[in-house]
C-alpha cells in the first residue's frame, strides 16, 4: 500500500496517510548523525539527517534525508521501496535509501537528487538493489519407482518444499547396487540397477540464493527394492 506524508523541519510529520514510513527520532534535537555518502573526500563525515524506517513489503529500509529546521518535503512511498517527492521541496538537496542494518556509503541503494542539485526534476540514482524477501530450501523429496529389476533403467526426480533459487544437484547411489550412466547434476537422474536387494537413490540439493535463510543443503532419498 502507498504511504504519503509531509516532513516539516527535522521531526514534524503532517498529512500522514499510512503506516509504512515511521520516523526514527534522533538524540540531537530530533535529527540523527549519519555518515555522509557524497563528497566524502576519503574520510568519514557525519551530517544531521531525518530518518524514516520504511516497510517495503519484503523487508525494511531507511529513508535518510539531510535537512534543517526550515525544511519542508512532501514524500510518497509506493509500498515497494520507491519514493517520489514534491510538490513541496524546500531545503533538502538530496535523500537516500539504505538497508535497515547498514549506514555504510557502499551500501547505498538509491539516491534522489532534488532540484537544487539536478536543476530541474528529481533525479534518481540506483547504485544498489532493494532487499528481497527471504527464501528457504525446505526438505528434498525424491520421486520415482520404488521397485525395479536388475538392469532396469529408472528415472528419479527431486523437488524441494521451499522457494529458494540457484539450486545445484548431486545424485549418488549410496551403498552401491546401481550406477548413474548420465548426468548427476540435474533435478532428475537415471539409475541403472545392477544388483538385487534394498537400494537407495539419493540427491543432495544445495542453494546459493542470496536471500536464503536456514540450511543451505537438503538431502532426499528414495528406497528401491531391486529384484533379480
Amino acid at each position: 500500500m502507498a504511504d504519503t506524508l509531509t516532513l516539516k523541519g527535522v521531526d514534524v510529520v503532517t498529512n500522514h496517510t499510512g503506516t509504512e514510513m515511521q520516523l526514527k527520532r534522533g538524540k540531537k534535537a530530533g535529527s540523527t548523525a549519519f555518515p555522509k555518502w557524497w563528497d566524502r573526500r576519503g574520510q568519514v563525515q557525519y551530517v544531521d539527517c531525518t530518518i524514516f524506517r520504511v516497510d517495503i513489503g519484503t523487508a525494511f529500509v531507511r529513508l535518510v534525508i539531510p535537512c534543517g529546521r526550515t525544511s519542508t518535503l512532501d514524500i510518497r512511498h509506493d509500498g515497494a521501496g520507491n519514493f517520489t517527492f514534491g510538490p513541496a521541496i524546500t531545503g533538502p538537496e538530496r535523500a537516500a535509501v539504505f538497508p535497515d542494518d547498514s549506514s555504510a556509503p557502499a551500501q547505498l541503494i538509491h539516491e534522489y537528487q532534488f532540484p537544487k542539485i539536478s536543476g530541474g526534476a528529481v533525479l534518481k540514482r540506483t547504485p544498489g538493489s532493494l532487499p528481497s524477501s527471504s527464501t528457504t530450501l525446505g526438505t528434498a523429496t525424491v520421486t520415482g519407482d520404488a521397485t525395479a529389476a536388475v538392469s532396469d533403467n529408472k528415472v528419479y526426480t527431486v523437488a524441494i518444499s521451499g522457494d529458494a533459487s540457484n539450486l545445484a544437484y548431486a545424485w549418488t547411489v549410496p551403498g552401491g547396487g546401481g550406477v548413474i550412466p548420465g548426468a548427476t547434476n540435474a533435478a532428475s537422474a537415471t539409475v541403472t540397477w545392477a544388483a538385487a536387494g534394498s537400494r537407495t537413490a539419493q540427491c543432495v540439493v544445495t542453494s546459493t540464493d542470496p536471500a536464503l535463510t536456514g540450511p543451505t543443503s537438503a538431502t532426499g532419498t528414495k528406497s528401491v527394492t531391486v529384484s533379480a
